[in-house]
């Protein structure tokens, strides 16, 4: 997506700061980013540490481009997640809303996947469709706005970051618009200081070395 235009369809909010999203993207899209979040997959999913050749598997795919939802949607189809939901469609598709959706389908919601699946739509499918279903798209802003603003998100915010998400945002470009956010500046003391830090401490949970510190700070002074 164009991150001109991903900035601009937000002008009627609180405009987020150009540098301070090009400064969040950047981390959101290194290398160790990327390992975090295939890391917290394994024991989100899996309930595991990652093992060698799955977490390279996984972390080139998103050097090379794969999005997070398509990371998830991954996971969840492997024969390991399969084998721990009972090896059954009913099991497997149960574990997508626990693990997806946060909550435990009714007898309706699993007849309706399990069914298609018997019709011949394929497991990946099934996948990414919830994991990039309205229903999981607002549960990842939500959880964006407490862990990165503090706060439950407005309701004209979470449509609108939705509404991206839904015209092809990914997880990562919206994160980086509530990370680049006046708010979020604002709450780490309106300076290039206090956002580098807190944006380091949110998105890879450590603090800039002295070096990426001035980097950055070198880096904003020139937007």
């Amino acid at each position: 997506m164009n991150r001109k235009l991903f900035l601009e369809a937000l002008e009627t909010r609180t405009v987020p700061s150009v540098g301070g999203f090009l400064v969040a993207s950047a981390i959101l899209h290194s290398t160790e980013s990327y390992g975090d979040f295939v890391t917290a997959e394994y024991a989100n999913l899996l309930h595991r540490a990652p093992d060698s050749a799955g977490f390279n598997f996984f972390q080139n795919q998103m050097i090379q481009g794969a999005a997070p939802e398509v990371i998830e949607a991954e996971f969840v189809t492997s024969t390991e997640y399969l084998g721990k939901h009972g090896g059954t469609a009913t099991g497997w598709v149960t574990g997508l809303y626990q693990n997806l959706l946060g909550r435990t389908p009714n007898s309706a919601e699993v007849s309706f996947w399990t069914t298609a699946m018997a019709r011949g739509v394929g497991a990946f499918t099934v996948a990414l469709g919830f994991s990039t279903s309205v229903e999981r798209d607002a549960d990842v802003v939500t959880t964006f706005y407490h862990n990165l603003l503090g706060r439950a998100p407005d309701a004209i915010g979470l449509t609108d970051f939705v509404t991206l998400m839904r015209s092809g945002a990914n997880r990562l470009e919206v994160e980086s618009v509530i990370v680049g956010s006046t708010e979020y500046i604002v709450d780490h003391g309106n300076s290039s200081t206090g956002f580098i830090n807190g944006a380091y401490h949110d998105l890879l949970q450590r603090a800039p070395s002295n070096n990426e510190l001035i980097f950055w700070e070198d880096e904003l002074s020139m937007i």
